[in-house]
C-alpha cells in the first residue's frame, strides 16, 4: 500500500527559489522524490537553499535502479545525516548569467529510508511479495524479495515488548 505523510521540513531559501518535495509510503519504505529549484538573478547570483527535513528510523539508500543501487541519488552541493535529521545545502556559486538577468538551475533528487525494526505483519507480506523483483520488501536491493531478504527482517524482529 502507497501513502502520504507530511513531514517536517526547515529551508533557507533564496529569493525565488524552492523545494517541490513528495513523499510516499511503500512497504517498509518512506519515499522522497522531488526537485529543488535555484533561481539566480542578477542582484542575487549565487542561490543556495538550506534544506532539512526529519526522517523516519532506518537505513537511508536510493532506488534499486540508479547509477549506484542503494545509495542515495541526491545531487548537492553538501549533505548531513545525522541522528534521522538530513540537511542538505543546494547552491550554485558565481553563476556566469550570460547577459540574462533571471534563469533557473533545477536539482533532482530521490531516495528512500527503510525501515529496520520489523514485526509479524511485515513477515507475512515480505513473504507475499517473495520472488519478485519489483517489490518495497527487496530489502537488500538485490532485485528480487528472497532469502537474504527474510535475514534482513528477522535480524531486526522486534516483539511487542519492544525487545529485539
Amino acid at each position: 500500500m502507497v501513502g502520504h505523510q507530511t513531514l517536517l521540513m526547515l529551508c533557507m531559501i533564496s529569493a525565488g527559489s524552492f523545494v517541490d518535495l513528495e513523499v510516499t509510503t511503500d512497504g517498509p519504505r518512506t519515499i522522497y522524490e522531488g526537485t529543488v529549484v535555484l533561481e539566480a538573478t542578477r542582484a542575487e547570483p549565487d542561490p543556495c537553499i538550506d534544506f532539512t527535513i526529519d526522517l523516519p528510523k532506518g537505513d537511508m539508500a536510493g532506488p534499486v535502479i540508479s547509477s549506484d543501487p542503494g545509495q542515495p541519488m541526491l545531487p548537492f552541493a553538501h549533505f548531513v545525516d545525522d541522528a534521522n535529521r538530513l540537511q542538505v545545502w543546494w547552491c550554485s556559486f558565481r553563476s556566469p548569467l550570460m547577459g540574462q538577468s533571471h534563469y533557473s538551475i533545477p536539482r533532482n533528487f530521490v531516495f528512500h529510508v527503510t525501515r529496520t525494526e520489523f514485526g509479524p505483519e511485515d513477515l507475512e507480506k515480505l513473504l507475499g511479495d517473495w520472488g519478485l523483483d519489483d517489490s518495497a520488501w527487496d530489502l537488500n536491493l538485490d532485485g528480487v524479495v528472497g532469502g537474504e531478504d527474510l535475514g534482513v527482517l528477522l535480524g531486526g524482529w522486534s516483539s511487542d515488548d519492544g525487545e529485539a
